[in-house]
Order: structure tokens, then sequence, then C-alpha cells
């Protein structure tokens, strides 16, 4: 049973379970499912919450469009296409939503053009 003095390690989806350094915000450990890695984690750099929305762009691409919006040969090309942001679009899917645009904006390679969560739901 749990008590309420349990303490919850932090949570990073698609990612493993690191808490984040108290002077920078940021954490460095990788390990996961390729497809889902931002363009920062490839590039080895410290990733935030930013890293998650990419993750989750991944995810949400998937479900609209039965794709992955990355692929590659090898993990080589997967890494490269990932860091370039080359993905082939979402033309397969015609609901002109929310849900595209939520997809694209998380997609960004720029960190801080990026969808933000907060902004996602107040965007409603």
């Amino acid at each position: 049973m749990l008590s309420p003095r349990t303490v919850t390690p932090p949570y990073t989806p698609f990612l493993s379970s690191q808490a984040l350094s108290t002077q920078t915000n940021l954490a460095v450990t990788v390990c996961g499912t390729p497809f889902y890695f931002s363009p920062e984690l490839i590039q080895s750099e410290p990733y935030r919450e930013p890293s998650d929305v990419w993750a989750l762009g991944v995810l949400l691409f998937e479900l609209l469009t039965l794709t992955r919006p990355f692929n590659g040969n090898n993990i080589a090309v997967l890494a490269l296409n990932i860091t370039k942001g080359a993905y082939a679009g979402m033309a397969r899917v015609a609901l002109g939503s929310l849900a595209e645009t939520h997809a694209a904006t998380a997609l960004r390679c720029n960190i801080e053009a990026r969808l933000r969560l907060l902004r996602a739901a107040l965007y409603n």
C-alpha cells in the first residue's frame, strides 16, 4: 500500500526514467525506441520537456497516418532523417484538424519553435 510519503520518480515518456538536475533542469540518459528520439537526443545534447513533446508528436503522427514520420534502412539513416526533420507530411489525412497542426508543430527541429504542452492545452 502506498503512503502519502511515497516518492514517485519522474517519468519521461518513451525514454528512461531520469531525474532532472536541480541546477540545469536537463537530463542526459538516453535509452528507448530510436523512432521517438528527438534531434537533440541524437546529437547527444541534454534534453528536457521539448524532447517529450517530440516523442508525443511522433506518436500523434503515427495515430493519424498509421505510418512512422521518420524511417531509415539503418540507425544512421534514421538519425539523419530525424535531425533534418525530413518526413513526408500528412497528406493522406483529410482531417484538417487541430491534431494535425499539433503533430506538425511538435515535430519541429528547433526547440523554441516546437509545440509547448501548455499552449496545446489552451489552444482547444
